[in-house]
């Protein structure tokens, strides 16, 4: 999908992305193990930027589910401190 930008838009925003994804930093690769796409404001329809795949997924997870940043700090401070059992 384009989102309705144009191929000079779209040039621009790799561009400014310097070939990686805006929000992880992992690098774009020719052989398609890291592609970036273009993510967009799902309410306004405006594109933000190129993220990898990985990226778009968990943030429109995160987006459609209404997680803020309060919970985001719990889920790290729960991964954190959590111990893992080796078997039940």
């Amino acid at each position: 999908r384009t989102y309705g930008i144009s191929p000079e838009q779209y040039d621009a925003l790799v561009l400014r992305s310097g070939g990686f994804c805006e929000l992880c930093s992992r690098q774009s690769e020719k052989s398609g193990t890291v592609e970036l796409v273009i993510d967009h404001d799902h309410d306004s329809g405006l594109v933000r930027g190129l993220i990898c795949e990985a990226c778009n997924t968990v943030l429109g997870f995160i987006q459609r589910h209404g997680y803020t940043a309060k919970w985001m700090e719990l889920a790290e401070t729960y991964i954190a401190g959590s111990a893992c059992l080796s078997s039940l």
